[in-house]
């Protein structure tokens, strides 16, 4: 049986928007209207904020077969019961797989995960499974929005659905929007009240700024307009904000420091009484978990995700 657009959106996590094309479904982390305000801040952010980052579907199944065709602009990943098994290439659009264990045994009820490429916009044709097998949408146990700059999106994290905060959202069991942009800032002008309600909201900016702005006075106006406003949609959930990680380059561009960034965002959690992740604890100070001294690689990532967890779980009393 091939899932209609109705269905493969009751199982789609990680998307506020859905548009049926000629081409296929194309999904959204933001409104598409929103493009346009992000082009205003930067002409590569609008491509960049419609990639559907942290976008998947996630279903129970026990259908033993699944094909799966897609746009064929980026990988798609698909994972079995918690575990990555295949993954969809733009050279070979187009999979049939056996639902199964790595030992070929047959599963009676099947998790199926697919992540949707994070940096390209592409469309996801046909999903088909047995004929008469049931699609059941994963249930989870609370609800995180990601905001944040190209760490947040994955950027160098060597698969998409290893990026921190994919591994996050796996951890927690979480249903989860990741609306992470390449070379964002802390911009008051694209948070918008959306459809979606979290239980945890994650703020990750600052990295981007320190090299955007010409001085602390130039830098101070952009983040006390966007903390008012995150308060404003945000004020009565748990929000954690994530200071800068290390970063080889912290040579300023003009007259703002690295030092004075991470302080004014600190000045600012503590002023509307937010938690704090300190982003000077959550990857090594260590070029080799660096793709190009700014971004983790695929290793920096994991020790990413890994002290992000503890960090949320003491902050939580989490066991």
């Amino acid at each position: 049986m091939i899932l209609s657009f109705e269905e493969i959106k009751n199982i789609t996590v990680g998307a506020l928007y859905f548009e049926q094309k000629d081409e296929g479904i194309q999904f959204y982390k933001y409104r598409p209207a929103l493009e346009s305000v992000w082009e205003a801040n930067s002409s590569a952010l609008g491509l960049r904020a419609m990639c559907p980052s942290g976008v998947r579907l996630d279903f129970h199944t026990n259908s033993k077969h699944m094909t799966l065709e897609v746009g064929g602009k980026g990988n798609f990943e698909i994972y079995i019961n918690d575990l990555l098994r295949y993954i969809v290439t733009p050279d070979s659009p187009r999979i049939s797989i056996n639902i199964d264990t790595p030992f070929e045994e047959p599963l009676d009820d099947a998790r199926i995960t697919v992540y949707l490429p994070a940096h390209v916009i592409d469309t996801l044709k046909r999903v088909e499974l047995d004929d008469n097998s049931y699609v059941r949408p994963h249930k989870y146990d609370r609800k995180i929005l990601f905001m944040g700059d190209s760490i947040t999106q994955g950027w160098e994290s060597g698969f998409d659905s290893l990026s921190y905060a994919n591994r996050v959202s796996r951890h927690f069991n979480a249903d989860s929007v990741v609306q992470g942009v390449g070379g964002a800032c802390f911009y008051d002008n694209c948070l918008e009240p959306i459809s979606f309600d979290p239980d945890w909201v994650i703020v990750s900016y600052g990295t981007n700024d320190f090299r955007k702005y010409k001085n602390i006075d130039e830098f101070r106006p952009m983040i006390r307009t966007f903390m008012p406003k995150l308060m404003e949609l945000y004020g009565d959930k748990k929000i954690f904000v994530v200071t800068p990680i290390w970063r080889e380059n912290q040579t300023p561009k003009f007259n703002l420091s690295f030092s004075e960034t991470r302080e004014e965002i600190i000045s600012q959690i503590e002023k509307y009484g937010l938690i704090h992740i300190d982003g000077a604890t959550l990857v090594p100070p260590m070029t080799c978990f660096f793709t190009d001294g700014l971004h983790p690689n695929s290793d920096g990532f994991s020790i990413y995700a890994e002290n992000f967890i503890k960090a949320i779980r003491r902050e939580m009393e989490l066991p």
